[in-house]
């Protein structure tokens, strides 16, 4: 199967664009070398529940996301019917990065999204995280615990402790590679090279981006090693591309012989976040998420953007799609895009990670 063009995601309660360009290598399933521009997709929990037919149109795309938990839905693997449609479909599953929850031990593996073990080993070598590992936790500048997203249940741990980085990769190879539903790589989420307020407080011991940035380059590229000496792909949301320091984190970690596979940019060229359903980035910021698609050399770029606009369309095909309405303009980014659309299942273009479309 092959595509060509810009293909969008639909993630969370509003529109995202997503595209994936190969900066190195050859042409997804079309022979031939060189730099392209392929589909993704990405479906996560909770959602629909996965059936038969649905098998056809994850092959559609040259790689996907979601969760583990979806390893069974459809019979008798997702991954065996996907590849038996499409071998070339990369699969990957959703795992989150420097953070862990507090209230999901004892929760089997097939259902959780991050390493968890706050409480409960699950067997791991270097015993659990709150009271075996109390240093892996990030303190803030009064000495406590820092939580992710403002939640009380989320902890940030050291991502750029050597020592937390070999956890997590135990963690991660027990739960997700050592597994009947070993994927093909590996989604991490929260790998921001430059610190973000709406991500956590800063750590005392990585008070500016000085800081922060060389140790989350070095998560980056101890978890590609150790992955990739099991034979599985990385692909990180590293995101903050359009800052200086940020783009500059990614030609730093595109440079390492440690590299991810692909690199993720989760608010690119456009996004809903402030008052607006949807705003641009200026040009100096568009450009670097741009360029950035040139000047790296051996990691991928994948991106997608949020976006607060609501449209109904109907969407038969690809390029073949009739819009009904549209409540927000401009659409600028409607013309770059090689189809534009929603259905309320993961067949079309896009797919929900929350389980929602728009």
């Amino acid at each position: 199967m092959k595509h060509r063009g810009l293909f969008p995601v639909v993630l969370s309660a509003g529109v995202a664009i997503a595209l994936v360009v190969l900066s190195a290598g050859p042409v997804w399933a079309g022979g031939g070398a060189g730099k392209s521009i392929q589909v993704m997709n990405i479906y996560q929990s909770p959602g629909a529940t996965l059936v038969a037919s649905d098998a056809a149109k994850l092959a559609r795309y040259y790689m996907f996301f979601f969760n583990r938990n979806r390893y069974y839905q459809i019979s008798p693997d997702t991954y065996t019917a996907v590849r038996a449609l499409n071998p070339d479909t990369l699969i990957f599953n959703y795992q989150q990065g420097p953070d862990t929850w507090l209230n999901q031990d004892g929760s089997n593996v097939l259902n959780v999204n991050n390493i968890v073990r706050y409480n409960n080993t699950y067997g791991h070598s270097m015993g659990n995280l709150n009271t075996d590992n109390p240093a892996f936790f990030l303190l803030n500048s009064s000495a406590q615990r820092i939580w992710t997203y403002g939640s009380s249940n989320r902890r940030l741990l050291d991502f750029g402790s050597a020592d937390f980085q070999a956890y997590w990769l135990e963690a991660t190879e027990a739960d997700v590679v050592d597994q009947p539903w070993r994927p093909d790589g590996i989604f991490v989420d929260n790998c921001m090279p430059t610190w973000a307020s709406y991500f956590c407080e800063r750590p005392a011991i990585y008070p500016t981006d000085a800081q922060w940035t060389p140790a989350m380059i070095s998560f980056h590229t101890a978890l590609a090693a150790g992955l990739h000496a099991r034979g599985i792909k990385l692909w990180t949301n590293t995101d903050h591309l359009g800052e200086v320091a940020g783009y500059n984190a990614w030609i730093a970690i595109d440079a390492d012989p440690d590299h991810p596979d692909w690199l993720n940019s989760e608010g690119t060229f456009c996004h809903k976040w402030g008052t607006a359903a949807c705003t641009w980035y200026d040009e100096t910021k568009w450009k670097r998420q741009v360029d950035i698609m040139v000047n790296m050399v051996n990691c991928g770029a994948a991106m997608f953007s949020h976006v607060g606009m609501r449209w109904a369309l109907t969407c038969w095909e690809r390029m073949r799609c009739a819009a009904t309405t549209y409540s927000t303009s401009p659409m600028t980014w409607t013309s770059t895009t090689s189809s534009i659309g929603t259905t309320n299942t993961i067949g079309s273009t896009w797919a929900t990670p929350w389980g929602t479309t728009r």
